[in-house]
């Protein structure tokens, strides 16, 4: 009777229908497969990261005890914030699109690992047809070229809103309104230069608005960068919105969107932007998709007070 494969959120499955055996490897899948309307959506985990301390890039400015009450209070240690780096893709007809490229070998062995949640859900590199990049940051862009040049995705079409680019390849990028020092500029930027070098035949420029593959609307969000992107994406009778890095945290960032993160290009710009993006996202009641909330990073924002609440999808089965 054959094998059926059931793909769950942590793992996968085989069960052989002749003698009724599971199969459990010992390795987690790395891949969440959805569906919002008619299109297939996969989320794949590139690993996580942790900030520690929390400040000063979390929340630089704000009363380090009220930090550590409200990481408390959520019942989350105080020394660091941990993020997820999730990945959205798209598989739509001919065309197998992800969102962003993860970290690479930028941020240790934790992260990184998105080539091989991809394989394991059953898409080669080479199979991937478009990159479309929220922003340049290094864990979005990092993966996009490996340390030799060479491109993960050798047949994907690399978008990128035109303002995300010139600002990077900029000869001096404005970081007057950033909060981070000079070294961690430097980082991000060498490391954006060094991987839209690599992609510089297969760059694609959108603007705010432009609609890509018949599904996709994206929106610029100045603040976090000048290019930073959310997308609507539009499935049929379904639809679904990308928030980028609109937020980094379930808890401190949604609670108080003024906090910011020290990477915010324009720190205050950002913390606006945050505010009334959340805001937007809770009265929409959209589903929604994140790359930096817990895995599988699917949810909705609910407004809380003077703040937000994340709300994971619950995912039944039968």
């Amino acid at each position: 009777m054959g094998t059926i494969e059931i793909d769950l959120p942590f793992t996968q499955i085989s069960v052989d229908m002749t003698t009724g055996n599971l199969s459990m490897p010992q390795k987690n899948a790395g891949f969440f497969k959805f569906k919002t309307g008619e299109v297939e959506l996969i989320s794949v985990t590139d690993g996580y990261g942790k900030f520690a301390p929390v400040q000063p890039i979390f929340a630089p400015f704000a009363n380090a005890e009220e930090v550590k009450n409200l990481l408390n209070d959520n019942f989350l240690p105080a020394d660091g914030v941990e993020i997820a780096f999730n990945t959205l893709v798209i598989r739509k007809e001919n065309e197998i699109i992800i969102f962003d490229t993860g970290c690479g070998q930028n941020f240790g062995p934790n992260s990184g690992k998105l080539t091989d949640s991809l394989i394991s859900a059953g898409i080669e590199p080479s199979a991937v047809t478009a990159v479309i990049l929220t922003h340049a940051h290094p864990d979005h862009i990092g993966g996009l070229a490996d340390k030799d040049g060479l491109l993960t995705y050798p047949n994907a079409a690399v978008y990128i809103s035109k303002a995300e680019y010139d600002f990077w390849t900029a000869p001096e990028p404005d970081f007057s309104k950033c909060k981070a020092d000079a070294g961690f500029t430097g980082m991000l930027t060498g490391i954006a230069r060094r991987n839209l070098e690599a992609a510089k035949d297969k760059l694609q420029f959108f603007n705010d608005r432009d609609v890509l593959f018949d599904c996709v609307k994206v929106q610029i969000v100045p603040g976090h960068t000048p290019g930073h992107t959310i997308s609507h994406i539009s499935t049929g009778d379904g639809e679904l919105i990308h928030m980028g890095d609109i937020t980094h945290d379930a808890t401190l960032l949604l609670s108080h969107p003024e906090w910011g993160v020290a990477l915010d290009t324009d720190f205050e710009a950002a913390g606006i932007a945050r505010r009334k993006t959340l805001a937007e996202l809770a009265e929409s009641r959209m589903q929604i998709f994140s790359l930096h909330l817990p895995w599988p990073g699917i949810g909705h924002i609910k407004a809380k007070g003077e703040g937000f609440e994340w709300l994971p999808q619950a995912f039944m089965t039968t």
